[in-house]
């Protein structure tokens, strides 16, 4: 429940002004929205650190509710930005290609992306914290080796349900 202003905030933007529209202003003024997504992604830094340790999933929102939100919201337009330039680029390299069919993969599968990544996620964490005796929940090089751990891991677990999924829906 604590998520559900999200999802009623962007129902609200998209009734009010439509994917369509909000892609237009975002494509009109590129170069305005870019230092926009920059700021945003700089101050959900500085304001991130700022509250404790937060997961939806625990609903542990951190020392401050309100600071919890105001991530949530500042991160969402953020992503929303990159994600609108990014589609609007034309990529040339084979390498741009590929990182863009691999982050289109991991949408598509979000589904089970968020159902395993939690556990994944908890297992590298409580390996990280034990093998360097550190806290990878204030640590931020060593949050950093578990998350491109868990996004590995998590790739290949995700690719496996496919995989599965795939054959037995098949036969």
């Amino acid at each position: 429940m604590s998520s559900i202003l999200f999802y009623a905030a962007g129902y609200g933007l998209i009734k009010k002004f439509g994917h369509q529209q909000l892609i237009k202003y975002v494509i009109n003024s590129k170069s305005l929205y870019l230092g926009v997504g920059i700021v945003l992604t700089i101050s959900l830094y500085f304001l991130s650190v700022q509250n404790s340790y937060v997961t939806i999933g625990s609903n542990k929102l951190g020392d401050n509710t309100w600071l919890f939100y105001l991530n949530g919201f500042i991160g969402i337009v953020a992503m929303l930005i990159f994600s609108i330039l990014i589609a609007e680029t034309k990529f040339k390299s084979l390498l741009a290609l590929k990182v863009m069919d691999y982050v289109k993969w991991f949408g598509k599968n979000s589904f089970y992306v968020m159902a395993t990544h939690f556990p994944i996620k908890e297992i590298f964490g409580r390996l990280v914290n034990s093998s360097f005796r550190c806290d990878v929940h204030k640590d931020l090089d060593y949050a950093l080796l578990v998350f491109v751990m868990t996004m590995i891991a998590d790739s290949i677990v995700v690719w496996l349900i496919c995989f599965v999924k795939n054959k037995f829906s098949k036969a």
